[in-house]
């Protein structure tokens, strides 16, 4: 098969860029390139791994397109010359009469979340940090490099990322473990239970998330809404904001279903006597409060080590909460865009950015963080931004949602 490789990059940093039709390609262990006709790239922040699904070729060449595509191999998938996702072939399949052939993968991180520990581990006294990449080593992970902020992440898929630092520090997650301190207590991963999981579950404590970058290491940080809004959306009856995208669709929900006015969280309390429990916070939701809403909800969490932890993962649920209730994306055209932060060029949308929202029909004006993007050609290439309110975020203990 020709390796028909990326041409560089300067057709997708130019104004031509944005207009053409974008170049989509899966390298297969780093040497064969096949052309996308249509696909589906899906890049999240809080849903992981990352997934892409494609279409590659048609008629005679199907049977050396299913030879040449095989389950785990590791690829590169391209968008205009720019790796956004990095991992492992899932499979192939094809139906029909017309030689498609359907090709399926998912990130770096896939490997992690599929597959069982195969012996107990045991933690206690483990920052953050540690934890992970002991499981990761348990996982035949050893070679996967962590790292501890997004920033040259969002670089690589973006092409331009904010100035600001992101806001915990590589040395703070190294020492620290990040919020709490890490892991005090003895823990215990199970035999035959799912590596990402387990570190899922500890990681909620501190606020922390675990997933893979375009270029396959593994990031260990939080999402960051200080930066410098790096894309601008718009739907107004009159003239386009400078550097902004026109908005060709959209899904909006504020639902109060699932959602509660206030959470009070209890933890074990001081004595062991069986039943005994103290509350350590109550977390309230000022917007159900404000529409009259009289809807608690009692949050036990006794294996909490501290009543700082135990108070967190209160504020934590009602974030999630709130965001299971109000949802927002928006759809527009092609994959790249203008930037209003000066002399940024062309950038494509990445998660865990900020854009700014003006949209006069749903009488939105606001700055939002963006969770997901999903990347589609199916012919017309678009892009589905998935949206978030910036006080909806999670926080590590001590900060405020």
């Amino acid at each position: 098969m020709p390796n028909l490789a990326p041409q560089g990059q300067q057709d997708f940093n130019t104004g031509s860029g944005r207009s053409r039709a974008p170049r989509v390609e899966l390298v297969l262990e780093g040497e064969r390139v096949l052309l996308a006709e249509r696909y589906q790239v899906k890049l999240a922040f809080l849903t992981q791994p990352a997934a892409f699904s494609l279409t590659l070729g048609t008629g005679d060449d199907l049977a050396k397109l299913i030879a040449d595509t095989l389950p785990n191999d590791k690829f590169q998938l391209r968008i205009n010359g720019r790796t956004v996702m990095t991992g492992y072939l899932d499979g192939v399949s094809s139906r029909g009469t017309t030689g498609v052939l359907t090709v399926e993968g998912r990130d770096a991180l896939a490997p992690l979340h599929d597959a069982c520990l195969l012996q107990e581990q045991s933690f206690k006294d483990d920052t953050y940090a540690q934890l992970v990449r002991k499981v990761m080593d348990g996982s035949g992970l050893k070679d996967t490099k962590l790292v501890f902020s997004n920033r040259a992440n969002r670089l690589a898929i973006a092409g331009r990322a904010s100035q600001r630092k992101d806001p915990r520090s590589v040395e703070a997650l190294r020492l620290s473990g990040g919020a709490g301190g890490g892991v005090k207590k003895h823990v215990q991963a199970q035999l035959g239970e799912k590596g990402y999981e387990f570190c899922k579950r500890h990681l909620d404590r501190g606020g922390l998330f675990l997933w893979a970058g375009a270029d396959g290491q593994f990031i260990l940080s939080e999402p960051n809404p200080d930066q410098a809004p790096l894309y601008r959306l718009h739907r107004s009856a009159g003239s386009a904001p400078e550097f902004s995208t026109e908005i060709i669709d959209h899904a909006f929900e504020n639902r109060t279903a699932g959602r509660f006015s206030e959470i009070h969280v209890y933890t074990r309390g001081e004595t062991k006597k069986a039943g005994r429990s103290k509350t350590v916070e109550v977390v309230k939701d000022t917007e159900m409060l404000s529409w009259g809403f009289n809807r608690p909800m009692v949050l036990r969490d006794v294996d909490a080590d501290t009543p700082q932890k135990a108070a967190f993962m209160g504020r934590r649920k009602m974030a999630e909460s709130r965001r299971a209730g109000w949802k927002l994306s928006y759809t527009v055209a092609g994959h790249v865009t203008g930037s209003p932060i000066q002399g940024a060029g062309l950038v494509t949308w990445a998660p865990d950015t900020l854009c700014e929202v003006e949209d006069r029909r749903l009488g939105i004006d606001d700055t939002f963080w963006i969770e997901a993007v999903t990347f589609a050609g199916a012919p017309q290439a678009t892009t589905q931004i998935e949206l978030m309110r910036v006080q909806d975020l999670i926080f590590g203990e001590g900060q405020k949602t």
